[in-house]
């Protein structure tokens, strides 16, 4: 078996799908990522919003080994 799949997904609500299909783009959620502990202290910069857009490569057969995937992401 191949390390990674020939397929993309991408886990949503059922909404979120419906509204997908609907304006035929995706909808990128901003993601809190914090740099207080690498930059300098004075920095008046310590944290950034990165707009992102999540997909995975797992196989069928790791998606139904690990179900977490199908059961708590995009929801």
């Amino acid at each position: 078996m191949g390390v990674s799949a020939n397929t993309l997904f991408h886990f949503t609500a059922r909404e979120s799908l419906l509204k997908i299909i609907e304006v035929k783009y995706f909808f990128a959620k901003y993601s809190n990522e914090y740099f207080a502990n690498i930059l300098p202290q004075q920095s008046p910069i310590n944290k950034v919003y990165t707009p992102l857009i999540s997909f995975c490569d797992l196989t069928i057969m790791q998606l139904a080994r690990e179900p977490i995937h199908t059961k708590t992401f995009g929801f």
